[in-house]
């Protein structure tokens, strides 16, 4: 037996409100794994290349983990993807999937 037409999860008012959220979870995502890993590579790099830049350039790098301002700094990161995607996922929960795919010239 089927759902009445015009309800359930693929009901068009459902379908505009869900992908809002999901992309803004989505850029959140991104934003937290990119700061996380460039502390990663950060620390990598400074173990790996540390000894070089000591013996050749005289340049002594230390491997310490981030102080609380700089997990500040990271999670204004965060932020700022979050606020950076918001206009484009509430723009795309705005147009229909057709819109996205019509071609222009």
């Amino acid at each position: 037996m089927h759902p009445p037409a015009g309800t359930g999860p693929f009901h068009p008012g459902v379908a505009m409100r869900l992908p809002t959220p999901l992309r803004l979870v989505l850029v959140t995502l991104l934003g937290l794994l990119g700061a996380l890993g460039g502390l990663l590579l950060l620390m990598l790099a400074s173990v790996v290349a540390g000894p070089w830049l000591a013996d050749n350039w005289g340049i002594v790098l230390q491997s310490v983990l981030p102080g609380s301002g700089e997990w500040l700094l990271l999670g204004a990161i965060v932020v700022t993807c979050l606020l950076a995607g918001l206009l484009p996922a509430w723009r795309a929960s705005r147009l229909a999937l057709a819109d996205g795919l019509t071609p222009r010239l």
